[in-house]
Formats: C-alpha cells, structure tokens, sequence
C-alpha cells in the first residue's frame, strides 16, 4: 500500500483542486480530526473510501477515545482509498 504522500490516485482525489470540485476534503483537512467530524461536514466521502479502524488491544478499565483520521492511502485490493482511523484509551 502506499502512504498519502506518494503520487497516485490519492493525490488526484484528495488534492485540493480535485476535492473541491467533488465536494470532498482535502488531505491537510482531514488528518488528525474526529471521524465523526469529518462524516459531518463531507457526509459522501464516507460511500467512496475504505475506513481502517486501528487500536490497541484495550486495557482494563479504559474509556475509548474518538476515531481519528490517522492516514490515507490507496487500498491495494480495491483501488479505492482507504482511510485509517486510530483510537486511544485513557
């Protein structure tokens, strides 16, 4: 798989240019934030990419943190993007 730095058909889809045209986010507007915020504002962006959900194991007596949007890359077997979501536990 390759990072959302690499050039490719994430560059194409979520570069400024072409997001905006489709209604969708760039990559700088997306990375870090809540998922739920970013379904929220981009609510389309959720039918054309794969979500990653990725967390540790959880330890005992630990509150879930939110999904956050930790990476875009394009999914190898799909040729979609897939977006990786990560949680903490506090």
């Amino acid at each position: 798989m390759r990072s959302w730095r690499c050039s490719g058909s994430v560059g194409r889809h979520f570069g400024k240019a072409a997001a905006a045209e489709k209604g969708l986010p760039a990559l700088g507007d997306i990375l870090g934030c809540r998922w739920d915020y970013v379904i929220s504002k981009w609510p389309a962006l959720q039918e054309q990419v794969d979500v990653l959900h990725t967390a540790p194991l959880r330890p005992r007596g630990k509150a879930h943190g939110p999904w956050r949007v930790v990476a875009v890359r394009e999914a190898a077997s799909s040729g979609r993007s897939q977006i990786v979501l990560a949680c903490e536990y506090w």
